[in-house]
């Protein structure tokens, strides 16, 4: 039986080339820490267990960053789970995500509580339904994230801001990332780069009015909470 048969046969001899390849040798192309590269390493090698459709966006993550030429001459693939009624996303990009934030964005919706109530509109030159979606995470009763962030602390309460595409009744991801009380300012610069980049003025006004919302509606700070440094 071959292995991911939803990847193409145009791109069979890349997928196997990747299993024989080194791929820290790559790791600029696919922009990541040492660490988190050493642990794509294990994915790629069997030797970390995860499941299968995560470790399909994985591989089909290193085929897109490595081998971009025969990726984009193969048709856009798509499977069972990167698709539903509630959320979407372009598999290759989840695979670095979970990869470069330690969260896949099926995991972001399955252990959020109400995704998609706390939004903000984002900004964008060429599509005015992006948006930013603020969300609480919720991760007990023996379950886990396939491949958290060594820095994530599940001791302490965890959260998610993630950038979507409104698609009719749901959402197409872009990016999501977890932050906690502590770190959403960080969080949020991070997540902003692409945003308002002609306009330091308007990116940090667009900063504090979800830093208000964030702290009023999630975290629940109250109306005396005053941060301690610029939310960007």
């Amino acid at each position: 039986m071959e292995r991911f048969p939803e990847i193409p046969p145009t791109l069979r001899p890349q997928l196997e080339q990747l299993n024989r390849i080194d791929v820290r040798a790559h790791r600029s192309k696919l922009e990541l820490s040492e660490v988190r590269t050493e642990v794509l390493v294990d994915v790629i090698n069997g030797t970390k267990s995860v499941g299968y459709f995560t470790a399909l966006d994985i591989h089909l993550f290193c085929l897109k960053k490595i081998f971009t030429t025969h990726y984009s001459a193969a048709r856009a693939i798509e499977h069972a789970y990167s698709k539903c009624d509630l959320y979407e996303f372009d598999p290759p990009k989840n695979g670095q995500n979970v990869m470069k934030h330690g969260v896949s964005f099926g995991e972001v919706v399955s252990f959020s509580k109400n995704f998609g109530t706390l939004m903000v509109p984002c900004p964008d030159g060429t599509d005015t339904e992006r948006l930013v979606v603020f969300s609480e995470l919720t991760i007990d009763c023996g379950y886990h994230l396939a491949l958290p962030l060594d820095s994530m602390d599940f001791t302490k309460e965890m959260y998610a801001l993630s950038i979507v595409h409104k698609r009719g009744g749901g959402f197409r991801f872009i990016s999501s990332r977890t932050f906690g009380r502590a770190s959403y300012r960080k969080a949020m610069y991070q997540s902003f780069k692409g945003i308002y980049q002609n306009s330091s003025d308007k990116k940090e006004h667009f900063t504090r009015r979800c830093c208000e919302i964030l702290e009023q509606d999630l975290l629940k700070f109250g109306p005396t909470h005053h941060s301690a440094e610029p939310c960007a």
